[in-house]
């Protein structure tokens, strides 16, 4: 599938934290095939709006929805999802 990358606001903060490597490579892997085991791709709550999250690093996910007439994912953030307070 094709990918459609986050807005410069997301892809700056993808590279302030560091993330721009495996963010790189997991975009690359969530194109090739959903079903690759370190992706651990999730649907998100609530189910109808249809959001997907997949891992980025063990600490943030990138969260997405599928544009089916496209044959696309949208990636449209990617969130901290440490259990830390």
């Amino acid at each position: 599938m094709k990918i459609i990358l986050p807005s410069e606001r997301v892809m700056a903060l993808v590279k302030k934290r560091g993330l721009t490597e495996s963010f790189d490579k997991q975009t690359k892997l969530l194109g090739a095939n959903l079903q690759h085991p370190s992706l651990n791709v999730e649907r998100l709550e609530p189910r109808l709006l249809g959001l997907y999250s997949f891992r980025v690093s063990r600490q943030f996910r990138g969260i997405f929805f599928f544009i089916l007439e496209e044959e696309s994912i949208k990636i449209v953030d990617v969130i901290n999802n440490s259990r830390r307070a």
